[in-house]
């Protein structure tokens, strides 16, 4: 359903989740500002969507409880804010290298990672190779972002606009050739208004308050596509990944059956339909059929009838999988694609192979409410006869997160840290048990925990002695 660029053809679902280093730059959009804590919004005609975009998480203050929504936003604040407005993620099989767009922005710069995604979907597609990151963000550039931004999530080619004179904006004729169809088409889905005097001043500087109108609108666009989206019962369409021994090796398979009364269809964001991966028990992956795999750009649809199969099926040698066979636990099924029909389960379809090993690691979320803190609490116990070693790919040793009623983030307490990347371990003993816990004031996070309705608890490392599960520990908040 979305296009990638050439060099993006071997994109897959491989999260990129080392926790080497978490960054907090001064760019103001990283950690959510709790609700009424801007000293400077209260009766600003964007207060309501100010703090609403803070509860989010899209933007924060500038320090000292401001937030300065008259003042001009910079290009590297605009993308990392429509970044997460657009909700845009990519897992790529190599690191990103913000340098295949751009000569003045680096890697270790806090906006490179949403700046990458974004140009590589070309929703940044400024026709040179200068970003210029710190300089303030005009109108039209913030609505062409914006629009292309709205063209990729809801599957858009072009937009029908033609770039005749436009009435509605007497300096029509001052917005650059390139950006008049993103204009005129933001200015009918109501994303936009004029600043009196019919001006839209195509290169007057966007303020932050004006950003967070336009980006709110935007969201607001998303959601009402969705409810254009069928919810199917789970019965409706089943999806099974298998794994069978063959004659000549193993045939990795998926089978999506629509036992559903209508067709189906899955928009694929290249010629890769689909992707098999075996893991080891700590859900690492040992093999993936499409790792050196290129393949095609164009945009293709897999339809399934009602009543229905489609099998996707690929097969392993014997050789192959004999190579790694005895660290082998589980077999993963991918759909690469999106859906309006049926939901598709981003993290893909397990299938275990063998019986894990028993567990020794004991992991307890907890958490303690008080009238003044909230504290999170996390409780490792060691149940074997021998010490177990966590490892840690930097000085973070576990994260918490608070979860909605319908399970999405409001709090991430690693959100604003700076993590040192150095190795460090944890060491349990035998029967013994080690505790990390974080408290949160109730004074001022008092909204966000009294919206939570999950915690949700991380251990950051790995072990070669016990289970870690990657996914966390969730405990429901009463």
């Amino acid at each position: 359903m979305k296009k990638l660029m050439a060099f993006l053809l071997a994109i897959s679902l491989i999260a990129v989740s080392l926790p080497v280093m978490v960054f907090a730059g001064n760019d103001g959009l990283d950690k959510p500002q709790q609700k009424g804590k801007f000293s400077d919004t209260a009766g600003h005609w964007a207060e309501n969507v100010i703090e609403k975009m803070a509860d989010s998480g899209i933007i924060r203050g500038v320090g000292n409880g401001k937030f300065l929504p008259d003042v001009q936003m910079k290009r590297s604040e605009f993308v990392v804010a429509l970044h997460k407005a657009a909700e845009i993620q990519i897992y790529y099989i190599k690191a990103p290298n913000i340098n295949e767009f751009f000569d003045d922005a680096n890697n270790e710069d806090w906006f490179a990672s949403s700046l990458y995604d974004l140009a590589s979907l070309k929703i940044v597609d400024d026709e040179d190779r200068e970003f210029r990151p710190n300089d303030f963000i005009t109108r039209e550039e913030m609505v062409h972002y914006l629009m292309n931004a709205y063209r990729y999530k809801l599957n858009i080619e072009n937009f029908d606009e033609d770039d005749d004179a436009f009435e509605d904006f007497s300096d029509w004729k001052n917005v650059k050739q390139r950006y008049k169809k993103s204009v005129k088409r933001a200015y009918k889905l109501g994303f936009i208004k004029g600043r009196g005097n019919r001006m839209f001043v195509p290169e007057g500087f966007t303020t932050r308050a004006e950003a967070l109108i336009v980006l709110d609108k935007l969201m607001e666009a998303f959601k009402d596509a969705l409810k254009d989206v069928v919810e199917q019962p789970v019965e409706a369409v089943k999806v099974e990944p298998s794994f069978v021994k063959v004659e000549d090796g193993y045939e990795m398979r998926l089978t999506i059956s629509n036992n559903s009364k209508k067709d189906i269809v899955i928009n694929h964001n290249s010629g890769q339909k689909y992707d098999f991966m075996l893991l080891d028990d700590k859900k690492e992956e040992l093999y993936r059929w499409s790792q050196d795999m290129a393949f095609i750009l164009p945009l293709i649809d897999t339809t399934i009838e009602a009543g229905k199969t489609v099998e996707f099926t690929q097969k392993i040698d014997f050789k192959t999988y004999e190579s790694i066979e005895d660290k082998v636990y589980y077999f993963k099924a991918l759909i690469v694609g999106d859906s309006k029909d049926f939901k598709i389960n981003k993290d893909g379809y397990y299938l275990s192979l063998k019986e894990k090993k028993e567990n020794s690691l004991l992991v307890e979320p907890e958490y303690e409410k008080s009238k003044n803190t909230f504290t999170m609490k996390l409780k490792l116990q060691n149940t074997s006869d021998k010490d177990i070693t966590i490892n840690h790919t930097s000085s973070q040793k576990f994260d918490f997160k608070l979860l909605d009623k319908n399970k999405e983030i409001l709090y991430t307490w690693s959100a604003d840290k700076l993590f040192m990347a150095m190795l460090t371990e944890t060491v349990i003993g035998a029967g013994k048990t080690v505790e990390f816990e974080e408290e949160l004031d109730m004074e001022n996070y008092k909204d966000v925990i009294g919206k939570a309705k999950y915690l949700k608890a991380y251990v950051v490392g790995t072990s070669e002695d016990c289970d870690i599960e990657k996914d966390g520990y969730e405990v429901e908040i009463k």
